[in-house]
């Protein structure tokens, strides 16, 4: 009986395929932990393409808030920086379902 467990185990492990690659997502601008003089409307910009395996980008968002991405990858987003601080996390997906993620502060 205690031969079965491991092999349970090794099968859930192993269910599910690969991880898909991430497209290749770059933030520009805010720089990491920016300390700004005031809050209020901020904007988030960078750059996404396709991953190696050649999978379109689905979409960028940052905040939840979906960006605008142009056909040169470039994409910007508006975002609200409140007083104190602020996590910006930025999410990039692709057709066949990578992620890639980028998480900054910035302090107002």
């Amino acid at each position: 009986m205690r031969h079965l467990i491991p092999l349970v185990l090794l099968s859930a492990c192993t269910v599910g395929g690969p991880t898909p690659d991430p497209p290749l997502l770059a933030v520009t601008s805010p720089v990491r932990s920016l300390i700004q003089d005031q809050a209020g409307a901020g904007t988030v910009t960078g750059t996404v393409a396709p991953n190696p395996t050649g999978a379109g980008v689905a979409s960028v968002t940052v905040n939840g808030t979906r960006a605008t991405v142009r056909a040169d990858g470039s994409w910007s987003a508006a975002i609200d920086v409140p007083i104190g601080a602020t996590l910006i996390h930025t999410i990039a997906t692709d057709e066949a379902g990578g992620l890639a993620t980028d998480t900054r502060s910035v302090l107002a």
